[in-house]
């Protein structure tokens, strides 16, 4: 369990729902170990540990985009606001048996809004910088931290799907605390 500023706990449809289904969403917050499968191949390649830990939006997501040295800008719609989900990922175990990466990006995620209507993610992930964007290749034994951009009705509560686990989003900001052995120090910037 990672410690997180917040009081906020994920909509329950069914406590009896499997963990991690739509009816009972990872809580942010907490990390969850799963197999997962690299792009066009069927079986598992990697057994990884995933969570979301903390979310920035609204004005905090805005400025943050707005300060990007990106020149790609994805445009805002009328009563939306950004969601930067801040997610962990680790890669426990390569199952492949060589010694193989596996390839985390936005690609992979699916966001969904309060009514659970899914929407592939478009290109939009070159608006966010260095070293904040969640783009890596994960060893054996490798973790890291990044972003991905969303939008949302303001205040809507929200989530990400990925290989079939749902993790919740909440509806405001929350930041991560301070845990130099996970790297979080970065995410420092967005506290009050």
């Amino acid at each position: 369990m990672i410690a997180v500023i917040t009081s906020l706990s994920a909509k329950v449809l069914d406590p009896s729902a499997p963990m991690g289904s739509r009816k009972n969403p990872i809580p942010m917050g907490e990390l969850v170990s799963f197999h997962a499968s690299k792009e066009y191949v069927d079986e598992s390649t990697a057994i990884l540990s995933m969570g979301v830990i903390g979310v920035v939006r609204g004005d905090k997501a805005d400025s943050f985009l707005n300060d990007s040295d990106s020149l790609v800008r994805t445009r805002l719609h009328d009563g939306y606001e950004f969601v930067l989900p801040i997610i962990l990922v680790s890669n426990l175990k390569d199952l492949t048996g060589n010694d193989d990466y596996f390839y985390v990006n936005q690609g992979k995620f699916e966001f969904a809004d309060s009514g659970y209507s899914h929407k592939k993610f478009q290109a939009t992930w070159y608006t966010l910088d260095e070293p904040f964007v969640l783009d890596s290749k994960l060893y054996e034994g490798i973790g890291t931290s990044g972003m991905i951009e969303c939008q949302a009705p303001i205040g809507d509560e929200c989530y990400l799907y990925y290989e079939g686990i749902w993790f919740e989003l909440g509806s405001e900001t929350v930041i991560p605390e301070n845990d130099d052995s996970m790297m979080l120090s970065r995410w420092d910037q967005f506290k009050e």
